[in-house]
């Protein structure tokens, strides 16, 4: 299952799925939480280039990872990333559900929850 998640204008702290990114199977009492904090990438909207992520975390903290702002923190650079609130960003990652965890399921359908985001996804 492939997750792949856009944010629509993308604010200054949309590291969708900031906080505790997680997957719950519901279920009686045997629910599973599958905690979501690896494996993530994110992208530009509109290019095809993918790069490592850190969830939880922000559009922001990747970029100055991958080098490609400078640290908004120091002199005027603030100023120059400005344009990055003003594009959209992706978000996603990849996750295995075994048959043994869907079968307390019983048929339902799983929910994907998302705790403590500043955006809606």
């Amino acid at each position: 299952m492939m997750i792949n998640l856009t944010g629509k204008k993308a604010q200054i702290a949309c590291g969708l799925l900031c906080c505790c990114s997680m997957a719950y199977a519901q279920s009686n009492d045997n629910s599973e939480v599958l905690t979501l904090h690896t494996g993530w990438e994110f992208s530009q909207v509109g290019t095809e280039i993918w790069r490592t992520a850190v969830v939880p975390g922000t559009v922001h903290q990747d970029l100055i990872h991958h080098n490609l702002i400078p640290n908004p923190f120091y002199g005027i650079n603030e100023q120059k990333i400005q344009w990055v609130e003003n594009e959209d960003w992706e978000y996603r990652t990849a996750f295995t559900i075994t048959a043994d965890q869907l079968k307390p399921l019983k048929g339902s359908i799983p929910t994907l929850m998302s705790t403590s985001t500043e955006h809606c996804c």
